[in-house]
């Protein structure tokens, strides 16, 4: 991780910054994101959240368009984490929780900074 990142807008500006193109966000892309965040979930005192299954995803063309990471805890099922909206607009979910804010903003800045290595690599 190049910097810490602290806050949710600070990991929008981030991504904006890291030169990914989110037209070019692929399946393959995302499932990366999925095992950082089962990951860190697996080596956390993570207060009983495991990530959803089962994903809701729009792509078109293999491209992505839509994508909601979900959540459950044992007090709520598929809570979304993090969202990649039609319009480009990232949206992450405010635990109150600092710790596991802090997890989310980690995965999500190391997935982050392998996709931007990726996508500057591999040239359409």
């Amino acid at each position: 991780m190049k910097i810490e990142i602290k806050t949710q807008e600070q990991a929008r500006k981030y991504f904006l910054k890291s030169g990914i193109i989110y037209n070019r966000i692929t399946k393959q892309h995302l499932d990366l994101l999925n095992r950082i965040i089962d990951e860190k979930l697996s080596k956390n005192d993570n207060f009983g959240i495991k990530r959803c299954k089962k994903n809701k995803s729009t792509y078109v063309n293999d491209h992505l368009m839509q994508f909601d990471l979900c959540v459950d805890n044992p007090l709520y099922s598929k809570i979304k984490a993090i969202s990649f909206n039609t319009d480009g607009v990232l949206i992450f979910f405010k635990w109150t929780n600092k710790e596991i804010n802090k997890l989310f903003l980690d995965a999500f800045v190391l997935w982050v900074d392998v996709i931007s290595i990726i996508q500057k690599t591999i040239k359409d």
